[in-house]
């Protein structure tokens, strides 16, 4: 039996915050960094992550050469670099909200004689990552460690927040921009369908239980906004072959993928009615108890389908 790929877990104000994916290589480090956090584990600024050449490989599933832990040390160096803004509303509306800068690491160190570096998370970003029981979202490693595109692994994560019941979600394009990291650049629309959105759908297409594709809407002769349109893929179950002239019969569905779908739509139609805030009211509260319900049995059910 195939050993399962490890389960990432954010919380869903650190997915909506606006920062620059960056490399692909720091993406990936920070990636496999979160995937080593397990529940209850008590993280401090403390902890190492330590990041060796042939885990890498072994994640990505092929091996990436010998000469890729400058990489490794370049993307760790970047991550120093790396703030995050998170905004968290205190109204329950999102009308106002308070924004913090975070740093993504609080140190590095490099063992080149090992091929690995050892990852700290900045003590501010800990909270997002661990101890989560509700508004977070959880995914596969395997769906975004083998993404060539940074923008990708964003995308796929906001794609996650964005599944609602009717699979659709439009986003203003300067907001959008913020969010992928890419504001002030691409002021061509073709260049930031080109450079960013087409590689990134594509990557989430192929790697992902995801498919996404999506369409501009215009105001006047300016594209002004994109609509995601989002849905789970599920998997086909074989059809019978035509037999002595009989028809052929259409298998089932997957009763555990449908189930699945059912919670989805479920948790994100919760997600539209509890705020944001510091202070939830007691619907809220109720409220997110059954949003941690649903949340349990979705991760359970996707656990022992992998």
């Amino acid at each position: 039996m195939s050993k399962k790929s490890p389960l990432l877990k954010k919380s869903n104000a650190l997915i909506d915050a606006y920062y620059e994916p960056g490399n692909l290589w720091s993406m990936r480090l920070l990636l496999v960094a979160v995937s080593m956090i397990e529940d209850g584990q008590k993280i401090t600024s403390d902890t190492e992550f330590s990041i060796s050449v042939s885990g890498i490989n072994d994640l990505v599933g092929q091996a990436m050469g010998k000469n890729i832990y400058p990489e490794l040390e370049r993307a760790a160096r970047d991550l120093q670099s790396k703030t995050i803004t998170i905004t968290e509303y205190h109204d329950g509306r999102k009308r106002q909200g308070d924004r913090t800068e975070l740093n993504v690491t609080s140190g590095c160190r490099y063992i080149e004689s090992e091929g690995r570096v050892v990852l700290f998370l900045g003590p501010h970003i800990i909270p997002y990552l661990t101890d989560l029981k509700e508004r977070y979202k959880s995914y596969r490693l395997d769906q975004v460690i083998g993404m060539k595109s940074g923008y990708g692994m964003r995308l796929f994560e906001l794609c996650l927040r964005w599944e609602f019941p009717d699979g659709l979600r439009e986003v203003d394009l300067d907001e959008l921009k913020r969010l992928l990291g890419a504001e002030g650049k691409y002021s061509r629309f073709r260049n930031l369908v080109d450079r960013v959105l087409k590689p990134a759908i594509a990557d989430i297409n192929r790697h992902t239980d995801l498919s996404v594709s999506f369409t501009r809407r215009k105001a006047g002769r300016t594209i002004a906004a994109i609509q995601f349109q989002i849905a789970r893929k599920v998997k086909r179950m074989p059809v019978m072959d035509q037999v002595a002239g009989k028809t052929k019969k259409k298998a089932k569905p997957d009763s555990r993928q449908l189930r699945i779908r059912e919670l989805v739509l479920e948790a994100e139609g919760l997600d539209r009615l509890i705020g944001n805030g510091d202070d939830p009211s007691e619907n809220e509260r109720e409220l997110m108890k059954q949003r941690e319900e649903l949340q349990r049995e979705l991760d359970g059910m996707r656990q022992a389908g992998t």
